[in-house]
């Protein structure tokens, strides 16, 4: 991995529908050895896929929640159960099995502060495996670039 192969992964970060021909451009490669870059970074799985990014603010989905979790016990039958219980969950975005005061984090797109305080309770503290939580609303939502 060398400073090229940065370059490309911090530009197909912000760009994944980049064309090869405008990638090779902004790197200073021809297009075939760009092709070969990236097939290759795909190859080794550091580019895992691509994906669109979505304003979920534009589909009325205005409210962005980072949820930490602590579960009761944290074990392995907790953990499956916990995670299956996730699953069922169509607001969850992503989430994060963290270390810390908390043991995960889970990330949230709701339509409105009210549509937040029902998931809460509804869906979140519901589940017999919490033992707390901590909600943080998000202000504003900004992709970087890859600190390598």
């Amino acid at each position: 991995m060398d400073k090229t192969d940065i370059k490309i992964l911090n530009i197909l970060h912000n760009r994944g529908r980049i064309t090869n021909k405008r990638l090779s451009e902004k790197i200073g490669l021809n297009p075939s050895s760009t092709l070969e870059r990236v097939n290759k970074l795909e190859a080794r799985g550091i580019i895992k896929g691509y994906s669109a990014n979505i304003d979920m603010e534009k589909l009325g989905y205005g409210t962005i929640a980072f949820i930490q979790v602590s579960l009761k016990r944290h074990n392995k039958d907790n953990i499956i159960s916990f995670l299956k219980d996730l699953e069922k969950i169509e607001e969850l975005v992503e989430y994060y099995h963290i270390a810390g005061q908390y043991d995960y984090m889970l990330k949230v797109h709701v339509k409105t502060n009210k549509d937040l305080q029902r998931f809460l309770i509804e869906k979140i503290t519901s589940l017999q495996l919490i033992d707390k939580t901590e909600t943080m609303l998000v202000f504003e939502e900004k992709k970087l670039k890859i600190n390598l």
